[in-house]
C-alpha cells in the first residue's frame, strides 16, 4: 500500500465502516499509540464480518505498519507532471536545468550539493568572474550550451511583475574594461575624517 486511498478501502472493506470513518481510523493510526488502541476494534469488525483470524491478523499488519505514512493519491499525481517535465529538462538540457535550480534555490538542498550534482552530469562550472557581476541572469554560455556560469545563475532575479531595470555599471567599476586595483592605503586615508 503507498496511498491513503488505498487504506482507506482496505479498513472499509475489512470492518464495513464506510470511507468516511476509515479516514479517521487512518489518522488515528498515526497517534503515539494510535495502533494498539484500533488494533482490537479493527480485528472484532473484521471476524464479524466472516474474514478469517489469518488473514485479519496479515491485513492489519500492513495496515499498522502503514500508520500515517502514505501520500494522497491525488498529491501524487500533482507531482507528477513537474517531475516528468525537471527529468526531461535534467537529461536533455543539463545546463538549463541546473542554472534554473541554482537560480531559485528551492532550498532543499544546499547550492554545492547541486553543483556537485551538475559536475556529475557533465555540466562544466566556470569560476566566478567578478566583471560579470549584475549582468543579465543567463545560465548557459552561449559559447558551450553544456556550461554554466555561476555568477550569472546563481544570483535571484527580479520578481517577473516588477520592470526590469537597464544594467548599469556601479560606480567603481570603468564603464568598459577590468575592474580598476584598489587605491593605496595612503590615499584612502586622506580622504577619512579628521577628528
Amino acid at each position: 500500500m503507498v496511498f491513503h486511498e488505498q487504506v482507506l478501502r482496505v479498513i472499509d472493506v475489512m470492518t464495513g465502516c464506510g470511507l468516511a470513518e476509515a479516514d479517521l481510523v487512518r489518522r488515528h493510526l498515526s497517534t503515539d499509540g494510535g495502533p494498539e488502541r484500533t488494533a482490537p476494534w479493527f480485528r472484532a469488525q473484521a471476524l464479524a464480518r466472516g474474514f478469517d483470524p489469518a488473514t485479519v491478523e496479515r491485513v492489519w499488519q500492513v495496515v499498522a505498519a502503514f500508520g500515517g505514512f502514505g501520500f494522497c493519491k491525488a498529491h501524487a499525481a500533482a507531482f507528477a507532471i513537474p517531475v516528468y517535465q525537471s527529468a526531461w529538462l535534467r537529461r536533455h538540457h543539463p545546463a538549463a536545468f541546473y542554472a534554473g535550480v541554482l537560480t531559485h534555490d528551492p532550498g532543499m538542498y544546499p547550492k554545492r550539493v547541486i553543483v556537485a550534482d551538475a559536475r556529475l552530469s557533465g555540466v562544466r562550472i566556470l569560476p566566478v568572474d567578478v566583471n560579470r557581476l549584475g549582468r543579465r541572469l543567463e545560465g548557459r554560455n552561449p559559447g558551450n550550451p553544456n556550461t554554466i556560469i555561476p555568477n550569472e545563475c546563481g544570483f535571484p532575479a527580479p520578481p517577473p511583475t516588477l520592470p526590469v531595470p537597464a544594467p548599469q555599471d556601479p560606480p567603481h567599476r570603468p564603464a568598459r574594461g577590468r575592474r580598476r586595483p584598489p587605491r593605496p592605503p595612503l590615499a584612502r586615508r586622506s580622504r577619512t575624517r579628521q577628528a
